[in-house]
């Protein structure tokens, strides 16, 4: 019994290129892109920056950056040969930023602790970069944090909107505290800004 192969069109394996290089994280923790901020004070401005290297012979664009949260704002830059700064844009339908073969590209990732839902419990905040390389057209990179608030104000803000001269307005806020069994409380009005008066008493700011 003879057989004889014969090669399906687009079959040719001889004719593709193998993918190689891709883009390289650097120092990454384990096999992965990730970052522990640790424990951070509620209102507190933290940052972590991430660098991965463009392995590739060909230059590659990043497509887009999508942040798992509002909280965490992704930007990405490179330093090029000449050492002029490249800043990447906002994407919307074109490539955010394109990087050159071997440039080490830096993303930044900055954590609004203010928006950050739930306090005092373990947060996972991570970015996902797609790109148009062959070798690793999507990436994730994770940070851990924690962010603490012992007090917190229900509502957050008093809004007293137009005030009549003749007899004002007033509001009130709740502060309680955010982690039970701990033994915090309000001692005192720090500061006030504006033509108002605060009282202070055991149901909350006045």
């Amino acid at each position: 019994l003879l057989l004889a192969l014969v090669p399906l069109p687009g079959c040719d394996r001889g004719a593709e290129t193998p993918a190689s290089g891709g883009l390289t994280i650097l120092d990454p923790v384990g096999d992965r892109p990730f970052f522990d901020l640790g424990r951070v004070a509620y209102g507190a401005k933290v940052e972590h920056v991430f660098r991965f290297r463009n392995d590739e012979t060909s230059p590659v664009k990043i497509r887009d950056l999508i942040a798992s949260c509002g909280c965490a704002t992704p930007k990405i830059s490179y330093v090029g040969s000449d050492g002029v700064r490249v800043d990447g844009g906002l994407g919307g339908g074109t490539p955010v930023i394109t990087l050159p073969p071997g440039v080490t590209a830096e993303l930044h990732v900055h954590v609004d602790t203010t928006s950050v839902q739930v306090m005092n419990v373990d947060k996972l905040a991570s970015v996902r970069v797609r790109s148009d390389s062959r070798s690793t057209p999507f990436l994730t990179f994770e940070l851990h944090l924690v962010v603490e608030r012992l007090m917190r104000a229900v509502p957050a803000t008093i809004q007293l909107g137009q005030s009549p001269q003749s007899a004002g307005r007033s509001g009130r806020t709740d502060v309680t505290t955010d982690v039970a069994g701990i033994a915090a409380r309000v001692t005192g009005i720090r500061s006030i800004e504006g033509p108002f008066t605060a009282t202070l008493d055991e149901g909350g700011v006045e």
